[in-house]
């Protein structure tokens, strides 16, 4: 037997519905809303992104010194 992409398509958009319902995607939703609204928070990934970025340009430069004292 052999599906078209729609049929694949729609399998998968009911699959979504499903899952949108459960408890876990529930919890992890409430959970985002939370961090998204706590600025302490925001402001810690804030400055580990500009960590990150960071290593990456020491790693891309050949900065190793500079990067094991990170």
């Amino acid at each position: 037997m052999t599906y078209s992409k729609d049929d694949i398509l729609k399998k998968a958009r009911e699959v979504v519905a499903h899952l949108e319902t459960t408890e876990q995607v529930d919890f992890f939703k409430r959970a985002e809303e939370k961090i998204n609204s706590n600025q302490k928070v925001q402001k810690l990934i804030k400055q580990i992104k500009l960590y990150q970025k960071e290593s990456v340009n020491l790693q891309h430069f050949q900065k190793h010194e500079a990067y094991k004292k990170k």
